[in-house]
């Protein structure tokens, strides 16, 4: 969908540990992003989130205090404007301590396309 927009050049980066899902994208899936995707091979609580304006995640935790830390890693460094994916409101609400919760008040939920996102 990106290629709508015609005068607007997007990076396209993901980031991921895990030898076999980089090796399985690389083998079957690169070739749909036309070697226009950026693949980082890390922990996503390595990097550092300033630069991106979109970001997309799926909850790749299993115990809440990690999710935890991974939201607050978002929410402080994502840049004002950004557009976040994948925080789960019920999450921080259930399992987020004060600081959380207090950050996750800042931002603005929208609806793009019936996609529940944050605006920072």
């Amino acid at each position: 969908q990106s290629k709508e927009f015609e005068h607007i050049k997007f990076t396209f980066t993901g980031i991921e540990k895990w030898k076999p899902y980089i090796e399985y994208l690389n083998d079957n899936l690169i070739k749909y992003w036309n070697n226009e995707l950026t693949i980082i091979e890390s922990d996503i609580m390595d990097q550092s989130y300033h630069s991106y304006n979109l970001i997309w995640f799926y909850q790749p935790f299993r115990q809440s205090d990690k999710a935890v830390n991974f939201y607050k890693k978002i929410i402080s460094e994502a840049q004002p404007g950004a557009i976040i994916f994948g925080l789960s409101q019920y999450q921080v609400m259930t399992y987020g301590d004060v600081e959380l919760i207090d950050m996750f008040k800042t931002l603005k939920q929208q609806n793009l396309d019936d996609l529940f996102c944050f605006l920072k």
